[in-house]
């Protein structure tokens, strides 16, 4: 086998035959081609790795960022879900409270007219104020969540 020949089969290797290993321990220029070659090939595959390696953790940043955004996106949905429960809790109760006013006062209309007044102003009020809190939260939420990830 010539040095051309080893240079073309040095590409190949390890599927070599025992002509190639039988020139390498003969030719002191090839030998010093082969390890340069064998050095070369080393490097990429420690370059390789390292990509690897660096692609496997944005991976893992990944998962734990959607991960904490989908927490946050539930978290979130119950807070309002909750709030939306009270609202109607407390709708049924004023209405049912209404209900028996209405009832107890039927005899006096004057009276009757003075209280619904009077409830429906405490609710419009009492629902305003829970619309203002849900507001709130709702921002509180918004803004912890953007200062997280700043």
């Amino acid at each position: 086998m010539n040095c051309q020949d080893f240079r073309e089969k040095m590409f190949l290797y390890p599927e070599v035959d025992e002509e190639f290993f039988t020139h390498l321990r003969n030719c002191d220029e090839c030998r010093r081609e082969f390890e340069e070659f064998l050095e070369i090939e080393k490097k990429l595959k420690e370059k390789v790795n390292e990509e690897d390696e660096i692609v496997r953790e944005w991976d893992r940043v990944y998962i734990k960022v959607i991960n904490t955004l989908r927490y946050e996106k539930i978290k979130r949905q119950v807070y309002i879900f909750i709030l939306l429960l009270l609202e109607v809790f407390i709708f049924s109760l004023v209405f049912i409270i209404r209900y028996r006013l209405v009832r107890f006062f039927i005899q006096n209309p004057s009276l009757f007219v003075l209280t619904l007044k009077s409830l429906f102003q405490i609710f419009s009020q009492f629902n305003f104020y829970l619309f203002v809190i849900l507001l709130l939260v709702f921002i509180y939420q918004t803004t912890k969540l953007h200062g997280k990830y700043k």
